[in-house]
Formats: C-alpha cells, sequence, structure tokens
C-alpha cells in the first residue's frame, strides 16, 4: 500500500522529535512535565481526518491524551450549536481528557476551531495553553459583514420576532465554495454578528491572562490588505504570554507543518 506525501511527511516530523532532532530538540520520548491533554479542534465543514489528523497523530506520538471529535461547525453538523452551546460541548470532551489522567488542559484549533479555541479561553479559566492554527472564521471582517449583511439582519429579525429557532437557509463562507448553511436564526447569528460571541477582538481582550497563547498563520491569512487580521495579530503579539509564529504554507496545511512548533511549544507550558 503506497501512502501519500503528507503521510511520509508526518511519519518523517514525528521520528525527528522523538529522537530529539526536532524544532526546540526535546528528548525522545513522551513530553517532559505533568500529561498534556488537547482538544483538537478541525475547520469550517471539516472533519478529524482531514486538516488536522497528522497533527493529531504527531500528539498521541509524543504521548499527549487527545480528544479529536468532529464539532458543531463540522461536516454534516455545521452550525448546530451556538457558540455558548458549542463552548458547553467543549466543557465535556476537557472533561473526558482530565478523567483520561491529563494534567495540563491544551486547546487546539484549526481555521475556525482556532477561533472556537480563543472563544473557549474569554469564558473558562484553568485551561494551561490555547494553540490557534491558521484561525478563521471572523465575523469582523467588514467584507463578510458586506456579503452576509441581508442574511445575517434577516436572522436577528427572526430572532426579535420570536423566531430564533426557526431554520432557513443562510449564506456561508469558506476557503471552497460553500452551500448555504441551514440553520437556526438564532445559531447563524450567534456565529455571524459583527459583535457577537465569535468576534476576535472581543474574544482576544477577555482571553485568560494565565493561559498561554500560540498563534501559527501561514501566508494566507498574513495578506497585508487583510486589515482586520492584522489587527487581531498586533493585539496577539502585545500579549503576555503569547507567541505568533508563521509558517510557509497554505491554510489547510498550516496545522502540519506547524507540527514542530506545536511540539516545541507544548513542551515549554509550566
Amino acid at each position: 500500500m503506497r501512502m501519500g506525501w503528507g503521510a511520509v511527511r508526518c511519519i518523517a516530523v514525528v521520528m525527528a522529535f522523538l529522537l530529539g532532532l526536532g524544532q526546540g530538540s526535546h528528548a525522545a520520548g513522551p513530553l517532559p512535565g505533568p500529561r498534556i491533554g488537547t482538544l483538537v479542534m478541525h475547520g469550517k465543514g471539516g472533519t478529524p481526518n482531514r486538516g488536522v489528523d497528522g497533527l493529531i497523530a504527531a500528539l498521541k506520538a509524543a504521548g499527549v491524551v487527545v480528544e479529536a471529535p468532529l464539532m458543531p461547525w463540522g461536516k454534516d453538523r455545521i452550525y448546530d450549536r451556538t457558540v455558548e452551546d458549542s463552548m458547553a460541548e467543549m466543557d465535556g470532551y476537557v472533561a473526558k481528557l482530565k478523567a483520561a489522567g491529563a494534567q495540563r488542559i491544551v486547546i487546539i484549533g484549526h481555521s475556525m476551531g482556532g477561533n472556537a479555541a480563543v472563544a473557549y479561553a474569554a469564558r473558562r479559566r484553568g485551561i494551561a495553553g490555547y494553540a490557534a492554527l491558521a484561525p478563521a472564521h471572523n465575523p469582523e471582517n467588514p467584507a463578510v459583514q458586506r456579503l452576509a449583511g441581508e442574511d445575517i439582519a434577516r436572522a436577528k429579525a427572526m430572532i426579535d420576532a420570536g423566531q430564533g429557532a426557526g431554520k432557513a437557509s443562510f449564506r456561508d463562507f469558506n476557503v471552497h465554495p460553500q452551500p448555504p448553511a441551514y440553520t437556526t436564526a438564532a445559531i447563524y447569528y450567534s456565529w455571524f454578528a459583527a459583535d457577537g460571541p465569535a468576534a476576535f477582538p472581543a474574544n482576544l481582550a477577555k482571553f485568560d491572562p494565565n493561559a498561554r497563547l500560540l498563534w501559527v498563520d501561514g501566508p494566507d491569512e498574513t495578506d497585508a490588505k487583510k486589515r482586520w487580521h492584522v489587527a487581531e495579530v498586533e493585539t496577539v503579539k502585545a500579549m503576555a504570554n503569547a507567541r505568533y509564529e508563521t509558517v510557509d504554507a497554505h491554510h489547510m496545511d498550516v496545522p502540519e507543518t506547524a507540527i514542530p512548533l506545536v511540539l516545541d511549544w507544548l513542551g515549554k507550558l509550566p
């Protein structure tokens, strides 16, 4: 059976790390210190087997306890929870990690999963660290508000009329062409309101000051024309416990390319 280049590269990265050759030159074997448990979250419309699978394999090889479920924004589930209800679902996965023996909990999210990780850090305390890998889904982006404004306003009108639980088709966005989202007005508005619970600026402002943050961007995210993202990056760089890195990888490849960075960062968590 032939393995694809991505699988071969992931195995090479893991082996280099375990031999002490990965970035940070860790010793062979599990990561140092109390055992780490990670909740790994995929991006919009994705699954744990797409985009983050190489990272999951690397974490397990390093002795990390991993929970990698299909999240409320994933394929076949997309938008079946509000932001707040998604946070409650994440609480359950954190509890499972602790029950499995993890002593330090880390939340890792790719793309929209990175958005959810930052939202969680704004609402919860006691998590050791958060890794946002090519974080995306930015309702504060003026382009999102311009293109989806009518649907966002329609969702708000349904909520105001007491029809927040009513379902309809609403405009959605992703790296690739995305079909309309068929969900409730309350759920859609929760994720897409410019000043709602998924907006990065407010969540970064309320980020747990005792938690560590690793934020990794690729060139798809660092385009200088994305002024809204530039502002977010400047906020991250000013945070006392944050580490900002860039990798030469397209959006979907950032989690795998960032494996050495993630392992190095995890190995240095207090």
